[in-house]
């Protein structure tokens, strides 16, 4: 590779950065302006996987999933607007409004939460609510898991149920010819390993 071939390649990354950056502070989010491109970058792949975007999906219910009765039209909501490609963005946590917010749930288990609200309020977000729906959302699907409460972050069940309704979503994170663990990790010991995952600073 030549000179001139090295300097079109950097000229088209830093155009990429700064494309990045208009689309970010375009949807309202706020960057440094000392934000190096890497900065950038991360950012702008965090926040586009975190925000679902609005397209149809099927949506397929696990068989345990229960939701109290208060909840009920939340739930009905999310669904018609999960399979007419509506905005389910504002039934996430506000977090989505930090662009450098580490989502330990989302990264590690690839599962969303959705508050059950009804009413939207002035941000455009639903209503808060203690029960949450947790979900996996691929391109074409939504899978409802199960309705449980605010910090049940860490629960095993969410991923018990995952493997139990559909195993497809779990079958490459398995560990071929592992007979088992030397020390088992708790649900406790996976929070305390979530709360010191590092976050970068805001910029």
């Amino acid at each position: 590779m030549d000179d001139q071939e090295c300097v079109v390649l950097a000229d088209f990354y830093t155009d990429w950065i700064a494309l990045l950056r208009v689309q970010l502070i375009g949807a309202g989010y706020a960057l440094r302006p000392e934000a190096t491109e890497q900065d950038v970058s991360f950012a702008y792949f965090n926040v586009r996987k975190r925000s679902i975007d609005q397209v149809p999906r099927k949506v397929l219910r696990s068989a345990v999933l229960s939701c109290p009765d208060e909840c009920r039209a939340a739930l009905e909501i999310i669904q018609s607007e999960a399979e007419t490609g509506g905005n389910l963005n504002a039934h996430l946590s506000r977090t989505l409004l930090d662009s450098n917010y580490n989502d330990p749930l989302l990264n590690d288990w690839g599962i969303h939460h959705f508050h059950l609200g009804i009413a939207i309020e002035s941000d455009g977000f639903v209503e808060r609510t203690g029960a949450l729906l947790f979900a996996r959302i691929t391109e074409s699907s939504i899978y409802f898991i199960d309705v449980m409460k605010h910090g049940d972050w860490t629960r095993r069940r969410l991923l018990e149920i995952c493997i139990a309704n559909w195993p497809e979503l779990t079958e490459r994170y398995k560990l071929r010819g592992v007979l088992g663990l030397t020390t088992q990790i708790t649900e406790e010991d996976t929070a305390k390993l979530w709360r010191r995952s590092p976050e970068k600073e805001a910029f």
